[in-house]
């Protein structure tokens, strides 16, 4: 034997090529024969005579020279005939998909391997009898219409199966990347999402923009004006050049403030202080306030302010404790403005009413009588002059 038929093979007609060192008639037996009878000395290529499927492991040939020698019996090497293509069938992709690598579903009643044709592909090669799971490479949108599946068995019988046409349609993939900060007094804030393709940008609920053009990656909007108050309800949709619409984008609740804060009140608790005296300030703002501190913002005249708290960052309370040895008539707490509400916007100056101030102890400035040589029967004037007017004062207790 030098070759030996291939196993299996679907040629029903193979070729088979031994070798003789004389020329003489061949004779076959078993289930084989050719219609070759002579053979020369050397390597002889026979084509067998159409066979069946099946498995044939009895033929042989055998060499008569022309003295009538017969060679020993060659037993061709077993080998089976298939000619029977496998039998396929197929499920189908659903169609739109939104899925770029979908899974096929197909059948097969033989093993095999397995070869793509058209604009499809996978990277699964083999086949098993029964049922098989592939998954197509990568697809961009369009329409699949020239995909097909040849199974090909171990024989080389092959059959090739048409996938029933489908469409992929790929939305756009959107995230927010930078949102809204809040609460804002920009009215026409920026606003940045990512998106996977690019596309149309519509917009929904209370936001726009001029922008209606998005680029693959990061898109940096600027919404038109909007009002004060809470915007819940924005949504971005980007629709790429197949007419496929990403899901809506909700932009995160944001608050537009672009009203200035004010001040309610601006108080003292006591506005004629003396010496042992304090007041409780207390400033009320019409909304909470942020980077205010009262000894960066207040100016104290004639006195010290401690620092000022609140619980809510709306009403600030702290001590106003006058100067010592002060006297002064008019005096106020001044507001800056240095500071803002929550949202950035600066809110105005405001003063409190006047406060007195006297810490200042009182001074004699004459104590004098009228005659200061008295005789029996005469009197004199007393004359006692302060510095400012007394309270508490009583000749009868204090001379």
């Amino acid at each position: 034997e030098v070759t030996f038929v291939t196993t299996p093979t679907n040629d029903s007609t193979p070729d088979y090529t031994f070798s003789s060192d004389e020329a003489g008639t061949i004779t076959y037996g078993g289930s084989c024969s050719s219609s070759t009878t002579s053979a020369i000395d050397g390597n002889n290529t026979i084509t067998l005579v159409s066979l069946s499927e099946g498995t044939y492991s009895d033929c042989t040939i055998t060499v008569t020279d022309e003295a009538g020698n017969i060679s020993i019996t060659l037993t061709i090497t077993s080998f089976i005939v298939d000619t029977t293509v496998p039998v396929i069938s197929g499920s189908t992709i659903t169609t739109p998909t939104d899925d770029s690598t979908p899974n096929y579903t197909f059948s097969s009643d033989e093993a095999g391997t397995i070869t793509y044709g058209g604009s499809c592909s996978s990277g699964t090669t083999s086949a098993i009898s029964g049922n098989n799971i592939i998954t197509l490479d990568s697809l961009i949108d369009g329409t699949y219409s020239n995909c097909t599946i040849t199974v090909t068995d171990s024989a080389g019988n092959s059959v090739t199966l048409n996938i029933t046409s489908f469409t992929v349609a790929i939305p756009p993939t959107i995230e927010e990347v930078t949102f809204v900060t809040t609460p804002t007094n920009d009215s026409t804030p920026d606003y940045t999402f990512s998106s996977d393709e690019a596309g149309t940008i519509t917009y929904g609920g209370s936001c726009s923009s001029n922008t209606t053009l998005a680029t693959t990656n990061n898109n940096t909007i600027n919404l038109n004006t909007l009002s004060d108050g809470t915007h819940s309800n924005c949504t971005i949709t980007v629709t790429d050049s197949a007419g496929n619409a990403s899901s809506a984008l909700s932009v995160s609740i944001f608050v537009v403030d672009t009203t200035a804060p004010s001040v309610s009140s601006f108080t003292l608790s006591d506005t004629a202080l003396i010496t042992g005296d304090n007041a409780t300030v207390t400033l009320v703002f019409s909304e909470a306030v942020a980077s205010f501190s009262s000894a960066a913002d207040i100016t104290v005249a004639n006195g010290a302010l401690a620092t000022m708290s609140s619980a809510d960052n709306v009403t600030w309370a702290g001590t106003f404790t006058p100067t010592a040895d002060t006297e002064d008539a008019s005096n106020v707490l001044s507001l800056a403005t240095s500071y803002t509400d929550t949202a950035g916007n600066a809110g105005p100056a405001e003063t409190t009413a006047n406060y007195a101030i006297d810490t200042q102890a009182p001074s004699v400035n004459t104590f004098t009588l009228s005659d200061v040589a008295l005789k029996v029967g005469e009197t004199a004037t007393v004359t006692l002059v302060f510095s400012e007017a007394v309270a508490s004062f009583s000749s009868a207790a204090d001379i």
